[in-house]
């Protein structure tokens, strides 16, 4: 067996930086305390929004693993394998976007229509970039033989941060568009501080 002390050595640096890049998402909920505070459903479904990221980049990173210890693919299939999972990532993106929505709308108390909105698009678009960002880590670990153990964490850390940031901007951008975004706080200001900036 491994020593301890080089088993320990081994891990602490990969987790020592995962963690380290993870603490970002607190820089993106500070940076947008204004918006979550006024907005709570939003904060309330964060936890699904990065969820659905990492079980959807999940499946695509337990597969990807698979087929590259059966010897199906390399990593010079990057081209193809990724243009495969992103279109799989849209169709199931745009399956789970249309199943939110309801579940946001109808069995939330607190939600709204233009919340249900912020929250259906996110979903859609954090399903996608995460199944991408899975390929893309997949594949660049195999070639350092780490595909296997490095994939997980890592993904789950960067879709973490991602769905967060993401969550946060589709989320501003819809609340900005609303009939009544004139009255509602975007990140740190307030729309009627100047924030979003109006045409002249």
């Amino acid at each position: 067996d491994t020593p301890l002390w080089e088993t320990v050595a081994a891990r602490f640096p990969w987790l020592l930086g995962l963690m380290l890049v993870q603490s970002a998402s607190g820089w993106v909920i500070e940076a947008f305390e204004g918006l979550i505070s006024d907005h709570v459903v939003l904060a309330a479904f964060l936890t699904m929004l990065v969820g659905g990221g990492g079980n959807s980049s999940g499946q695509t990173i337990a597969e990807l693993v698979r087929r590259l210890g059966a010897g199906e693919i390399a990593p010079s299939d990057f081209p193809r394998v990724f243009a495969r999972e992103v279109s799989v990532g849209i169709i199931l993106a745009l399956g789970l976007g249309l199943c939110t929505f309801p579940r946001v709308r109808l069995l939330s108390i607190k939600a709204d229509s233009v919340d249900a909105i912020a929250i259906a698009l996110s979903y859609t678009l954090i399903v996608v970039l995460a199944n991408a960002i899975a390929v893309v880590t997949v594949l660049t670990l195999d070639r350092y033989g780490h595909a296997a153990v490095g994939s997980p964490p890592v993904v789950q850390v960067l879709v973490d941060v991602l769905g967060i940031t993401v969550a946060c901007f589709v989320a501003l951008i819809v609340y900005s568009l609303a009939p009544d975004a004139a009255d509602a706080p975007i990140a740190n200001g307030r729309a009627g501080d100047g924030w979003p900036p109006r045409p002249a």
